[in-house]
Parts: C-alpha cells; structure tokens; sequence
C-alpha cells in the first residue's frame, strides 16, 4: 500500500516564537523499510528563553540519528532506545549552562513498517488513528489530568479544578526516563495516522478532527486543522503531521464489493472453525453420502466412504494431538492486542455543519468590516455549493465547502495577522 504523508506547524496567536518541532524519516527503498520501516517524530518544547525550542529540536533529531543507526534489536527495542538517548541528550545539555535549566520536550513517534504501526510516547503530544467511523488515540497522555482521571476510574473530560496543562513526564528535566513503546498496531489500507502536539488536541475535538481529516484531502485537512486552532485562539503553538495509508483519492468508505465481502466472510469462518473441525464436518457428510448411496451403487459407496473416512480420522487424530500438547505444554495465553487509550465511534452530523456555517457567517462581516485581502469571488462559490448541498440534505458536500469558504476567510485572517517571529535565541544554530 502506497504511503503518503503530510506536515505543518505554526507559532500560533498568543506566543512570540515556535517550540514545537518534527521530523519525518521514511526508509530511501524497500529493504530499509523491510529492517526498520518509516519514521514520524513531533516534540513541543518547554522553558523559559529559547530552550524549548531547543530541547525540541534535539528530541526529534536525537530520535531520527538514534534509530536509523540501530541494527540487530526489534524496531521496538530501537525505538525505545533513541527516545531514552535523546532525553539523555537533552538533560546533558541543561546542566551544561544555567540558561537551559529547566529545558524539556515531550515527543511522540510512530513508526510503519512491515510489523504494522508501533508508537513511542512521552509527554502529551498525540498519535490519533482514523479508521472508517472511528477515530482511536493510541498514545496515552502523561498529564495531570490523565493520571486523576486513571485513578477516579473516569474520562479525562470529567475530570474539574485540575490543570490540563500539566505533564507529569517529559524529555529532559530527569537523568532517567520512563518511555511508552506500544504496538504493533494493525495497519489497513485507508488509515490515516495524525500526530499532534497540544495545541490542536486542545483547542479541536476529536469528532472535529474525525470529520476533518475523513471528509477533506490529506493537504487540507492539514491546513483547515491549523487555522481552527488558531481561529479559536491558538493560544499554543500547532504542529502535526498526517500519514495517509493507501491512496488519498479513494473515499473514506469503499463501495460495497460482493467478491470483498465473501472473502470476509469466508476468513472469518475459517477462524471460527479450524481446519480440524472442517475434516470432521466433512468427513462425516461423506460417510453419510456413502452410506446413502450403498444400497443403489457399492462401488461407489465405496469410492466416497474412504475419503470421507480418512478424513474423520485425520480430525480425530489432531483433536487428539492437540489435546496431548496442552496437558504436556499447557496452553500459551494469547498476545494481549497493543492498547487503545480512548476510541469514538464517530459520524458526519448536522450541528457540526451548522456550526461550521455560523462561523463563515462570523468571519465573513469580519473580513467585511476589517477590509481583509479575500477572494471574494472563491468564497461566494464555496457558499453557493454548500447551501445548495444543505439543500439536498448533502452533509458531505455541505461539510467540504463550509470548510474550504472558511479556508478561504483565513487566508485573509492570517494575511491581517501577519504574525511574525520575534524572538532573538542566545543560543547559536552550531550548538544543537
């Protein structure tokens, strides 16, 4: 299945210089992908001055050099490996001056490779998996909130009067560190994997991000994600990178397919039932057959009774075997399947587009009484598509246009903006 990915970060409203960072390494051809697979890395940086932009860009470098060079260890171990190697890197270079005291990052990676998607994790950065009508968080947030909503045995969102924007453990401010390395996780072609920093999850919910990313192309998706975050305020810095499994052109979901659908079913039989149980089955209606057929036609009683004996014996002999292997061995309990944290069933619904039209409606008079630079004549299309879509009780196509006319009014609320980086860094580029 082709691999196809898709990257962007932005300093946000409210802060003067970036802290986030990442890194993309895919595999340079098919025996690298085979050995070790590609790789996906965004950290958010934390400190005063410049050392979180500095303890970032170290986390997703450190990670990148560490685990293209491992050899001889799972990708697991490997990868493992380069998250503790960075957080030593980092906690080395904080106690070298007494500027960078403090200096840490958080950083999630995901890896695909042949074994499927394996996912390392510290800190509260995310890795989303979108799959069909769900949207799954396969990284577990090491925050304040999470561990209080663990121990009450509730949702993080029920959680009140605890800061959502503590970590408990990040890259950089101890010698040691604990690193979650989860998977393999199944890999299906349509998946898409988005991994982000805190200041999407925290300012765009995980239906909105559902919709977003499985109604939009890959590239739109990336930059309606952007622009939503900081429309509601972007009080952070928003980074993500977004992998498209399978070909982005196809729809979210496929056509129904007879011949697709009996290999389903015939799979999933066969899992049900062994083959040991489809020798008994069989065998027996042969014997049965030839029993039938022994008062009209013997030799062909015959000719059908000793598959179907052979057959019956064959299972009964493996039940039996299997029987022996389990008092001599003892069954192995099965591998527990890679953890979940949270997954939601999730579908297109009409309030979402809704909103989506008020907020067009908002920006709109905005950019009107703001005399932002818009291409009024692209706006005016993308409302006319959307409206005449509400229409036909088209929420797909009601839910594409809203989107794009609102692409269409940030491009003038970012052009308004202008927001430039003004922060100076004592540190030199020569000392990451």
């Amino acid at each position: 299945m082709p691999v196809s990915h898709h990257t962007r970060t932005d300093v946000g409203v409210k802060r003067s210089h970036n802290q986030d960072a990442l890194v993309v390494g895919r595999a340079p051809n098919k025996d690298a992908w085979r050995t070790r697979g590609d790789l996906y890395v965004v950290a958010d940086g934390m400190g005063a001055h410049a050392v979180g932009e500095l303890a970032s860009k170290l986390a997703v470098d450190t990670i990148r050099l560490s685990y293209t060079k491992a050899r001889g260890i799972t990708s697991e171990d490997a990868l493992k490996r380069a998250i503790v190697e960075a957080n030593a890197t980092i906690h080395e270079r904080g106690q070298q001056n007494r500027e960078f005291e403090g200096m840490g990052t958080t950083a999630t990676a995901l890896i695909l490779g042949p074994e499927g998607a394996i996912v390392g994790h510290v800190g509260d950065s995310r890795c989303y998996r979108i799959r069909g009508e769900f949207i799954e968080q396969i990284s577990y947030d090491h925050s304040l909130v999470w561990e209080v909503a663990r121990r009450q045995n509730v949702q993080p969102e029920d959680v009140k009067s605890v800061p959502k924007n503590i970590i408990i453990r990040s890259l950089g401010p101890e010698a040691q560190v604990n690193v979650d390395v989860n998977g393999p996780y199944k890999v299906q072609d349509g998946d898409r994997f988005l991994l982000c920093t805190d200041g999407l999850s925290g300012q765009v919910t995980d239906r909105e991000i559902w919709s977003i990313v499985s109604y939009l192309p890959p590239e739109e998706a990336c930059e309606f994600l952007i622009d939503l975050a900081n429309f509601r305020g972007g009080i952070d810095n928003v980074s993500l990178i977004l992998v498209q499994v399978g070909d982005p052109s196809k729809p979210m979901q496929r056509r129904f397919s007879f011949a697709r659908a009996a290999q389903r079913y015939a799979k999933k039989t066969y899992d049900l039932l062994p083959l040991r149980y489809w020798l008994l089955f069989i065998g027996s209606l042969l014997c049965g057959l030839a029993s039938a057929m022994k008062y009209s036609v013997v030799p062909g009683a015959l000719f059908v009774a000793a598959p179907g004996v052979a057959m019956v014996l064959a299972g009964l002999g493996w039940f039996a075997y299997i029987s022996y292997r389990r008092k001599k061995v003892g069954t192995p309990p099965p591998p527990a399947p890679p953890p979940v944290f949270r997954s939601m069933h999730c579908t297109l619904q009409a309030n979402l587009v809704e909103k989506l039209a008020k907020n067009e409606a908002f920006l709109r008079e905005t950019a009107h009484e703001h005399e932002w630079k818009v291409s009024w004549e692209d706006l005016a299309k993308h409302r006319e598509a959307a409206e005449k879509s509400m229409t036909e009780n088209n929420l797909p196509g009601a839910f594409l246009e809203y989107c794009r006319a609102l692409s269409t009014l940030f491009a003038g609320m970012r052009h308004a903006r202008n927001k430039q980086e003004i922060f100076d860094p004592h540190w030199q580029a020569d000392q990451v």
